[in-house]
């Protein structure tokens, strides 16, 4: 989809699936095939999130998460120096710094996204991604953890959930697991056990382990609030960190079928 979105624009519009990758797509396949494993779930409770507007920002998509009680750090929007000086003690004296423009979907690649930023570099690192065209987004700098993919995507069968390794290998490794919502605990991690993320969760070549119970629970919560959300979305968690105490979504990207061009956000924080 974000290859060629306007061709994803007119298959999403005709009812065709639309995946952001062709192992995606498999994984979709697969994820049909288990339904005729699949044992009996109860139907998901719990608060429903708002839908995001067409064009939503990653700003706009993580407030709405938050308020639905997932994990994202604080981050404040910025149209200024002086303000991006201030937004820097707010999130707690160390920033990431991203530029939000519409249209721009790998902001690493274009230089639209800045880490460690302080206040005393705040100016130079504001007027450099200003510069790009768009407003600047101050967050919260969240260090380490292993970075995870989690997805749900629209299809002629319902919606489907995508778990796996995230960050900047997501589209270089495609290592995810798929499967129809609604989902249990059991599936989830199920989900994660068919990835690489099941031994890096554990913690790999001695790295202390990752906090899996909050991750599961953070799939979970996320895959019962977006239930009732209309036919044709995609919303890309990527990457969520997760540390040894609790996980982070660290970037949002939301489109829905009259909008697969609007995708905000960033690949690898």
């Amino acid at each position: 989809a974000s290859l060629a979105p306007e061709g994803a624009a007119v298959l999403a519009a005709n009812g065709v699936p639309v995946y952001p990758t062709p192992e995606r797509a498999v994984a979709a396949l697969q994820a049909l095939h288990a339904t005729s494993l699949r044992r009996t779930r109860a139907n998901p409770t719990g608060p429903l999130a708002q839908v995001p507007e067409v064009g939503a920002s990653e700003k706009q998509v993580k407030q709405i998460l938050a308020a639905a009680g997932l994990p994202v750090p604080e981050s404040v929007l910025v149209t200024s120096a002086s303000e991006a000086v201030s937004a820097i003690s707010q999130v707690g004296g160390l920033a990431v710094c991203k530029a939000i423009v519409p249209g721009l979907l790998h902001k690493s690649d274009a230089g639209g996204v800045v880490l460690g930023v302080t206040a005393q570099n705040a100016v130079e690192v504001f007027t450099r991604l200003e510069a790009l065209g768009g407003q600047v987004l101050v967050e919260r700098f969240v260090q380490g953890g292993v970075e995870a993919i989690v997805g749900i995507t629209s299809s002629a069968l319902g919606p489907v959930l995508t778990v796996g390794i995230g960050g900047i290998l997501a589209e270089i490794v495609a290592d995810a697991a798929v499967r129809l919502l609604p989902v249990d605990e059991c599936d989830v991690r199920e989900m994660i056990a068919e990835t690489a993320l099941a031994p890096m969760l554990a913690g790999a070549r001695g790295a202390a382990p990752s906090d899996l119970e909050a991750f599961v629970r953070m799939v979970l919560q996320l895959a019962s609030c977006t239930r009732e959300w209309p036919t044709g979305f995609e919303l890309d968690l990527n990457p969520v960190a997760v540390l040894g105490d609790g996980c982070w979504i660290l970037d949002a990207m939301y489109s829905d079928a009259l909008d697969l061009n609007s995708f905000q956000g960033i690949e690898g924080h």
